[in-house]
């Protein structure tokens, strides 16, 4: 079975049976720089040879830091065949978070890549730490990776280690506070990797595209562990996020993973070009329907796209019905960085199971606390978070089940749903609790609306503080402020009487990774947005039911 070769023994089998098959398309301006596996040996090998030439030695931390690319792959690599521990950062990690890592993981090394702000990296990294710049034209660190790649390189034999050996330290984005630092073994890594290569039936036809973080498990499992899983799949990556949609369609992949901001994103874009009702209208011709959906899918890249995912946040139901609409069957996916991204998934794609994350791999056990906790136990389980003893055993339960601090139910055809986050929860003076996510999933479905957090403990009414999309732009005020009005109105009128919202407060400005309100992988810091939102909060009245805080 795929999941039980460990993924360094997975890895030199591939060096050595796929040496002249491409394995990255890497975009450089108007050309593509195609990666062999042969090239990718040799460059590990070399980078392998720098380290030494440092003094690092197995078990050593080595941190990666930038946007994605085929070297941050095969840094990464060529770290984990030292013997060494690989540490990914996400590239708008702030600089206390950065700060954090690389002193808490000792890092002797780091590999920079593209990031959108260089000096705080500037800022945090000593003299002492040595700094290896990935090919990238606005960085000159003081070691180049084409020095490295000139020089002598490594000949030895790659590190094997054993099931339990660390392999990477990947740290959690601290949606509620300090990250933690979560010690990912070669056999759980083996177990998420083979197992969703199996579900998926990722073989060497595929074609992957990485844009979403590699400090992400679920990106790092996607891509780069369907390289190691799946021989021969391919990677390709995109230049920037302007040419994001024309990378995606470069690179036409047969698998995509996305998250739901992009998914609803994307239907915003489809929409603006043929609106919601002429669509629907063509789509009922049969005449017009398979070309329509066929133009569609050719504008997103996706015309030999077999699966579509999307994880790491819930996705409104609407979002997959509507693209179900369009042929594109979007598998809603469950993971966590300390199951090693692989929970449950929604394939193959069941319209029925709409709704819900789907049924548990195969290495993953599942199981329901008495308060409906989703517990998870199996090979891709986290045995510990990094010098953390105390966390780590409040984190588990006292026969070993992993507490997920996420509510589920079954439904009647064995799939999981998520009811919502428990630390998300919140009471109101009626007594009731309020579980935030499903109501913030409805109203991000709406055009106008980007970003929604549903707070009010200890208020009469739960209410919800919004940020407007592109799309609100093309309205005025008043029109925007009628146009959510009838939204609540609508929205209460699907909702209990004691989740019913009491006002709309529309941000002033974007909640951004910058301004503290959204983690790297984009979600949002309820914590900050609720002390942001507290005094506008106090002010609400019964006559205007939308306001905007200035």
């Amino acid at each position: 079975m795929m999941n039980d070769v460990l993924p360094l023994s997975a890895l030199r089998h591939n060096f050595k049976h796929l040496a002249v098959k491409p394995a990255f398309y890497q975009p450089d301006g108007a050309r593509q720089r195609v990666w062999t596996w042969e090239e990718v040996e040799k460059a590990v090998r070399s980078l392998i040879g720098g380290l030494h030439d440092l003094g690092l030695g197995k078990g050593d931390a080595v941190a990666i830091y930038g946007k994605n690319s085929a070297e941050w792959i095969i840094a990464d690599w060529a770290v984990m065949l030292a013997g060494m521990v690989s540490i990914p950062i996400y590239p708008t990690a702030n600089e206390e978070t950065l700060a954090f890592i690389i002193e808490r993981t000792k890092c002797k090394a780091v590999f920079i890549g593209k990031v959108d702000d260089y000096q705080i990296g500037q800022r945090v990294f000593s003299s002492s730490l040595a700094q290896i710049a990935l090919p990238c034209d606005s960085i000159d660190g003081p070691i180049a990776w084409k020095d490295w790649m000139a020089q002598k390189s490594f000949t030895g034999e790659f590190f094997k280690g054993a099931a339990d050996s660390v392999i990477s330290i990947m740290y959690t984005s601290g949606s509620t506070g300090t990250p933690k630092g979560v010690e990912l073994t070669q056999s759980a890594y083996a177990s998420a990797c083979g197992d969703t290569a199996r579900w998926l039936n990722v073989n060497q036809s595929d074609r992957l595209f990485s844009y979403l973080p590699l400090a992400h498990i679920a990106e790092r499992v996607v891509t780069e562990g369907m390289m190691i899983y799946a021989p021969g799949a391919v990677t390709y990556f995109s230049e920037s996020l302007e040419t994001f949609i024309d990378d995606l369609k470069a690179a036409k992949p047969t698998v995509f993973f996305s998250v739901p901001r992009l998914w609803a994103k994307f239907l915003a874009s489809i929409y603006h070009t043929v609106p919601k009702k002429k669509l629907s209208s063509l789509l009922n011709d049969p005449s017009v329907n398979q070309s329509i959906k066929r133009k569609i899918k050719c504008s997103l890249g996706f015309e030999e796209t077999r699966v579509w995912v999307s994880a790491a946040a819930p996705i409104a139901r609407e979002i997959i019905e509507e693209f179900e609409a369009l042929d594109i069957y979007i598998s809603e996916a469950w993971g966590m960085t300390e199951v090693t991204g692989a929970g449950c998934i929604n394939y193959p794609f069941k319209s029925s199971m709409i709704g819900t994350i789907g049924k548990p791999f195969t290495d993953a056990q599942v199981r329901l606390s008495q308060d409906n906790e989703i517990q998870v136990k199996g090979r891709n389980v986290f045995e510990r978070y990094h010098l953390s003893p105390e966390v780590t055993a409040e984190s588990f339960t006292d026969d070993g089940w992993f507490k997920t601090k996420d509510r589920g139910e079954w439904d009647e055809q064995g799939a999981l749903k998520i009811v919502g986050r428990l630390k998300d929860e919140f009471k109101t003076t009626t007594g009731k609790y309020i579980i935030p996510s499903p109501i913030e999933a409805m109203m991000c479905n709406h055009d106008i609306i980007e970003l929604a957090c549903v707070m009010g403990s200890n208020r009469p009414q739960p209410f919800a503080a919004v940020v407007l999309s592109d799309t609100a732009s093309l309205l005025d005020k008043d029109a925007i402020r009628r146009e959510l009005e009838r939204f609540l109105q609508n929205t209460n009128e699907s909702l209990e009487n004691h989740q019913k919202l009491s006002h709309i407060l529309v941000a002033s400005e974007p909640w951004t990774i910058e301004n503290n309100m959204l983690t790297p992988t984009m979600k949002i810091r309820r914590f900050e947005i609720e002390a942001r939102f507290k005094e506008a909060a106090s002010a609400l009245n019964n006559q205007q039911k939308v306001l905007w805080c200035e």
